[in-house]
């Protein structure tokens, strides 16, 4: 019986151009969060829009690196789930900029 560990590495050697490529998202996502740190983010001179983007590429950069983690364990039904949430904050991202995007952030952010 294989341990963990190496049922791991076996899955991240066949998967390995997938996990390389989604390293690479991470490192963006990274550098895209600490910037937006620096430049306040979630300030309050921020309009709604602008907060309501910031707080769900938080969420969505969680649920990625949720589903990347999930995948490289091999569990990837369970990965499905958090996959679909996932899905989820990209449509609510599409419903916000798609049209009177300051009213639907002042909703979403509300909600």
């Amino acid at each position: 019986m294989r341990t963990r560990t190496e049922l791991r590495k076996q899955i991240y050697e066949k998967f390995k151009d997938i996990f390389e490529s989604t390293n690479e998202l991470l490192r963006i996502a990274q550098i895209m969060m600490v910037e937006m740190n620096k430049k306040g983010g979630m300030k309050q001179e921020r309009q709604n829009h602008e907060k309501a983007v910031a707080i769900l590429f938080g969420q969505a950069y969680s649920r990625f690196l949720a589903v990347k983690l999930l995948c490289e364990d091999g569990m990837g039904d369970a990965s499905l789930i958090v996959l679909r949430s996932l899905l989820n904050l990209f449509i609510m991202f599409y419903w916000i900029l798609r049209k009177q995007k300051e009213a639907r952030a002042k909703r979403y952010i509300g909600w």
